[in-house]
């Protein structure tokens, strides 16, 4: 029987991703005066701490990612999740000529993905 209303579980996960979502917030407000610094010292052109998830079963939570341009067409990011199993990303793009990229990454699971975007 439906009632319309929520049920404990739905307003559990709710409460779960506004959490994430504002600890990342609160994080990334903490860096911002920061970001320059850190880019700098780590040698990082982008740093970040986003509310996200890596996969579909994952919870929002805090993401710091971390991309450096290797070349003017490889850029590595890496990404791990602050709180929880402090999971991990690890990608490698490559753009190539026609706005066509290669994009290998290793994911959550240590199985790596590879793919080809193609921009129009």
């Amino acid at each position: 029987l439906a009632t319309g209303g929520s049920t404990f579980m739905q307003t559990e996960t709710r409460s779960q991703d506004l959490q994430g979502a504002g600890v990342a917030l609160a994080l990334n407000n903490l860096f911002a005066p920061l970001q320059n610094r850190v880019k700098r010292r780590l040698g990082v052109q982008r740093f970040s701490i986003t509310p996200q998830m890596f996969d579909a079963r994952s919870t929002p939570s805090p993401i710091v990612t971390f991309e450096k341009d290797i070349s003017s067409r490889l850029t590595g990011i890496y990404s791990q999740s602050l709180i929880g199993s402090g999971e991990s990303l690890l990608q490698f793009k490559y753009n190539m000529a026609g706005k066509k990229s290669a994009i290998v990454r290793k994911e959550i699971d240590g199985s790596v993905t590879v793919e080809i975007e193609f921009e129009k």
